[in-house]
């Protein structure tokens, strides 16, 4: 075991890792107590009354097994489904990056085709790559036939020069080319590990604010040039591994700088707008500099006043650790990040429990994916390939990886052949046959 995997085991590293999450749950919880008890709490406030758990909003039967059907490229037949709220789906075509690779272009086109009608089935995995991915499977039919989610979660942190020079290493990029090369979509976030002088805490929680002493603001003035080099060579470290998805030809899904507004971690501790040139610097770099046409940029500072600008954010994000078993939708959060980006698509970038999506349907926040956190989140414990109740409840996440709006990987097209307009509207025959009719959604 390295020196990094013997620390993440200790009871201290766990608790800073999760303690934070739960925190996150419990004020949540007491966000969404209070707008119930101002009677606009709706289902947001957990499962509907009186439905004992069940899911109310269920779709009727004909609708599951798809009298009206469409089918991808690859053959798969998904439900036949209309948006709750077209108009409020419409976002912008182009992504921000005018030199964007074939297969980048291809993807936007594939999720912008089916935003408001399906929901992108997501998970993020943890060190011991697949323990999550495999519970899933496990649970949703096993070996032969369960299913994986459409898309995986991985964190860029182990490459952190300052976790480097301590003996991190990381499998991430090349998990993330084999998911896509297996048919699936790829997500990455950044826990940025501050350079080496920065650190006070301990050296593997260097991504907190409260373990470091970086100063983000005299670092973007020009008050600590040191600061800023030092910063732009942690760029280039994590542009060398983008670089090699890039050349891969893995478009990825890229969530830099997330959860700023919140504070806790160094790139949010100095106010919006130092954290806003630091985002910008580090568009352009990836961008302009090294030519990474294949990221997808995310925008996730969880505040419109850290908002760094339509030119610089494909989509949208935000996070949610709702209480546990509360399946509500997250609509208030949906409408409050389509008001500050009513052209960008909107996707849960982080969950704990996952929101019921034929709630989602129902109340028209169709996010356009969500992606579980995970550890405590998803599974009972590291490295065991068994679904834990403690937030998602084993059935309920079965439940939903069986709804129609949900895709899961078996069910995406081949996505870097993708063009607009390719879904296939296939009806049901009274004697079971199918007959192709017009196409789009």
């Amino acid at each position: 075991m390295t020196l990094r995997g013997f620390l993440k085991e200790t009871d201290a590293y766990r608790l800073r890792r999760t303690g934070r999450r739960a925190m996150a749950v419990l004020l949540t919880g007491l966000l969404l107590a209070c707008a119930s008890c101002s009677g606009d709490g709706g289902s947001e406030s957990g499962n509907p009354a009186g439905q004992n758990g069940s899911n109310g909003s269920a779709p009727a039967e004909s609708e599951k097994n798809g009298t009206n059907d469409q089918m991808n490229q690859s053959g798969t037949i998904q439900p036949e489904l209309t948006s709750a709220l077209p108009a409020d789906y419409t976002v912008k075509a182009d992504l921000c990056n005018p030199n964007a690779s074939e297969e980048t272009k291809a993807l936007y086109s594939y999720l912008r085709e089916i935003y408001g009608t399906y929901i992108l089935s997501g998970q993020y995995s943890s060190g011991s790559f697949g323990t999550e991915i495999n519970a899933i499977r496990m649970a949703t039919g096993g070996i032969a036939d369960g299913k994986y989610p459409a898309v995986l979660g991985l964190d860029l942190i182990e490459y952190s020069p300052s976790r480097v020079e301590r003996g991190s290493s990381s499998k991430a990029v090349e998990n993330a080319i084999e998911w896509w090369e297996n048919g699936g979509i790829v997500t990455f976030c950044w826990h940025w590990n501050a350079p080496s002088p920065y650190l006070t805490g301990e050296w593997y929680s260097g991504f907190y604010t409260d373990s470091t002493n970086i100063n983000l603001k005299a670092i973007m003035n020009g008050e600590d040039p040191e600061g800023y080099r030092l910063l732009n060579e942690d760029i280039d470290a994590i542009a060398a591994e983008l670089t090699i998805l890039r050349d891969a030809g893995v478009p990825v899904l890229w969530r830099p700088l997330h959860e700023a507004s919140g504070g806790w971690f160094w790139w949010g501790a100095s106010g919006p707008e130092a954290y806003k040139e630091l985002y910008i610097l580090l568009y352009d770099r990836l961008t302009n500099e090294y030519g990474l046409n294949n990221l997808i940029w995310v925008w996730n500072g969880q505040s419109s006043a850290w908002y760094p600008g339509d030119e610089y954010a494909d989509m949208a994000g935000t996070d949610i650790y709702a209480a546990e078993h509360n399946y509500g939708s997250q609509k208030k959060k949906f409408e409050e990040l389509h008001k500050w980006c009513p052209d960008k698509m909107l996707i849960l970038s982080e969950n704990g429990v996952i929101p019921d999506p034929a709630l989602c349907r129902k109340e028209g926040a169709m996010w356009g994916l969500w992606c579980t956190w995970n550890g405590e989140f998803t599974i009972v414990s590291e490295g065991v390939n068994r679904l834990s109740d403690k937030y998602t409840e084993s059935e309920r996440l079965k439940e939903f990886y069986a709804e129609p709006c949900v895709l899961t990987r078996d069910e995406l097209p081949e996505i870097k052949d993708w063009k607009a307009g390719d879904l296939v509207i296939r009806t049901a025959t009274p004697s079971g046959g199918d007959e192709e009719g017009g196409s789009g959604t």
